[in-house]
């Protein structure tokens, strides 16, 4: 069932179970129906964590092209680890990129408050 949303041309199994085992599945059920979006690829999102004292805040990274793999594990990876030893601590969210008719239109994904984000594509 999960499969529908899901861009034909870009259906793997991996990315089928990536996007059903996800929290950000409802949101995307959503996209689809109203706006007839469909996901065509998993990304992986970094965030840089850092503390202000008032309170943690997150600034968004660029992402990696590896990250886009869907067996990729950012907390495995030498280079990643290497890298949070000297910038600070670094957290990762899965994300699904969204296109219509083929064109990217969005990244969606749970933040750091488990609140939805719908992020455009530019």
């Amino acid at each position: 069932m999960i499969k529908k949303y899901i861009e034909e041309g870009m259906y793997t199994p991996e990315l089928e179970q990536s996007l059903s085992q996800s929290k950000v599945l409802p949101m995307v059920k959503d996209l689809c129906y109203k706006y007839d979006l469909r996901v065509s690829q998993r990304l992986i999102i970094s965030r840089l964590k850092y503390d202000t004292g008032w309170h943690k805040n997150y600034a968004k990274v660029e992402t990696y092209d590896k990250f886009n793999d869907v067996n990729y594990n950012p907390k495995t990876d030498d280079e990643v680890t290497k890298s949070e030893a000297t910038e600070g601590t670094t957290e990762y969210e899965e994300a699904f990129l969204m296109n219509y008719k083929g064109i990217p239109q969005a990244v969606v994904y749970v933040d750091y408050e488990d609140d939805f984000n719908f992020g455009r594509k530019t």
